[in-house]
């Protein structure tokens, strides 16, 4: 079977994509902003990750049996001011080709409920047979959280949920607005956190727990919407904050005391719900294993809080619904193992391109050269092969530098035109799990859960230990491609095999997906080197 896995307008406004599963194997996924240079891809649909997918695996859309939309389309929406009418099959697969279907039968339109689509993406990624699995976003069609056991024998169950009056990403949305940020950007709001943390500032109490429950602060009506939630959140820190609006520049809000308490109150109030959730999810099920998706389960910080055993994709956000919905139609099948997330378009050979044969001075790739470099303190780029999915650049779309001394940081945060108080990840080989920091299974596979840096080696990456003393790491094994050769020359050569690993991307850009796009960004930065594939250059 041929499924066209879909997240889209017009319940799927942000984060589109598309993904091409055969017979139950990813063969590509892409995402929108990758190819339209729009960070989020805010209402687009995603026809260029479509057109991408199918060319990837030389078909066309009349190949195609099944699209699959990771929404519950008509559940959500009827027909909206453009005269659209999104509850007519047909029209809605020409609205998501941009051209009438092939045929009146073919391919078949399935709408798979959100949350349903985001736990057929996070359990039918991870390594496990049978597992507990956890959905906690803004809002589905019509809940926050839910909770699912699943095997590969029976599929997806759906267990106890609960409604919007309990989104901890709604919540997190109206933190975010009330410090300056959108709720796309909480992830900002998550680095600002971590200074409350360290200074020990109370939070806010902004839920109760309880035995079969949680009780946030804010008491909604079935009637309030998504965006009524939001306002209402919004109004609520504000007058924690005592009524007057943040207006300090986000480049300083480490150093405002309402902004880091308001960032640490909301994460504090998340940490203690997930972890909540995730023992009552594994009370409920019987199952020991969890996986979590939803834009929560990119929460960092809370998900190195849940004991092991704990699988999150990298695509735990809405982008994740569409390859979750092709797989609710064709699951995979076969041997058990986490996700490559090498699933993107491929960068292309540096030389091919006109316009990258002017500049810098392009050699041949030599580890040892490149590693000279790292350890002058220059910052470079990393492009190889495909792209890795999701947010979270895993070394084939990186930018990397040493880990050390701290002032790394605020090099590498100035370059990339960040607020100087945001923090990055390090890469290391396996062996540094379990030595630089705690030792987990599957956790820090995606640079997606953090952990404390054990003390005795905090020097060691002090550039990519946070405020409160925590690192979001990424591991590696010795064949994962370029940043692994180096890793592996520097451990040869007596350095510790850890690098400052983060996204290759320019100030509200999204990470960059060919050659021609890393030339150009690295060129915007001012970076000292890059690496494309077989060839490096030396720009400064």
């Amino acid at each position: 079977m041929i499924t066209l896995g879909i997240n889209a307008p017009p319940r799927g406004w942000h984060d589109t994509a598309a993904c091409l599963v055969v017979d139950g194997e990813l063969v590509a996924f892409g995402e929108e902003e990758r190819f339209s240079r729009c960070k989020h891809a805010i209402h687009q649909t995603p026809r260029n990750a479509i057109s991408f997918c199918l060319e990837k695996a030389s078909l066309a859309i009349e190949d195609v049996d099944v699209i699959a939309v990771g929404w519950d389309v008509p559940k959500v929406v009827g027909q909206d001011n453009r005269n659209h009418d999104w509850l007519n099959p047909r029209n809605y697969i020409e609205y998501l080709l941009g051209a009438p279907p092939p045929s009146d039968a073919k391919p078949e339109l399935v709408l798979v409920p959100h949350h349903l689509a985001h736990a057929s993406c996070a359990f039918y990624a991870s390594p496990f047979s049978q597992a507990a699995v956890l959905v906690v976003d803004g809002i589905g069609e019509d809940c926050a959280v839910s909770m699912y056991s699943a095997s590969i024998s029976d599929g997806l169950k759906e267990g106890p949920t609960w409604p919007a009056s309990h989104s901890l990403g709604l919540l997190y949305d109206g933190a975010c607005q009330s410090v300056g940020f959108s709720f796309l950007e909480a992830g900002k709001l998550m680095g600002l956190a971590a200074f409350g943390r360290a200074k020990a500032i109370e939070p806010w109490p902004l839920v109760e727990l309880q035995s079969s429950d949680y009780v946030l602060a804010l008491t909604t009506t079935p009637k309030d919407t998504h965006t009524h939630i939001v306002e209402r959140w919004l109004r609520t820190f504000r007058s924690l904050q005592g009524g007057s609006q943040i207006t300090i520049d986000k480049f300083s809000l480490h150093r405002d005391e309402l902004a880091v308490r308001t960032a640490w109150s909301a994460q504090h109030c998340v940490e203690e719900v997930v972890q909540w959730l995730a023992a009552y999810c594994r009370g409920a099920t019987g199952l020991t294993e969890l996986c979590l998706a939803g834009g929560v389960a990119l929460n960092c910080s809370a998900n190195g809080l849940i004991p092991d055993p704990v699988y999150i994709p990298p695509i735990a956000h809405d982008s994740g619904t569409a390859l979750g919905a092709a797989w609710y139609v064709s699951p995979p099948d076969g041997e058990r193992r986490p996700l490559n997330p090498f699933a993107g378009l491929h960068a292309g050979d540096v030389a091919e391109t006109d316009f990258l044969l002017s500049v810098g001075s392009r050699q041949l790739f030599d580890a040892d050269t490149v590693i000279e470099w790292l350890l002058k303190g220059k910052i470079g780029g990393i492009v190889e092969g495909r792209a890795e999915i999701g947010p979270r650049a895993l070394g084939h779309r990186s930018i990397v530098a040493l880990p050390r001394p701290a002032t790394q940081r605020d090099r590498v945060n100035a370059l990339k035109h960040r607020e100087p108080w945001r923090p990055f990840a390090p890469v290391g080989l396996s062996e540094c799990n379990g030595k630089l920091w705690p030792a987990r299974s599957y956790l820090f596979q995606y640079m997606i859960g953090a952990t404390r840096v054990i003390d005795t080696h905090a020097d060691t990456i002090t550039a990519t230990t946070h405020v409160d003393g925590t690192a979001r790491p990424q591991i590696v094994d010795a064949d994962h491609g370029l940043v692994a050769q180096l890793l592996c020359r520097m451990r040869a050569g007596g350095v510790p095999p850890v690098l400052l690993n983060t996204s290759f991307n320019g100030p509200g850009s999204p990470i960059v997906n060919t050659a021609h796009d890393a030339v150009e960004t690295a060129l915007l930065l001012g970076l000292d080197f890059l690496v494309i594939e077989k060839h490096m250059m030396r720009l400064h």
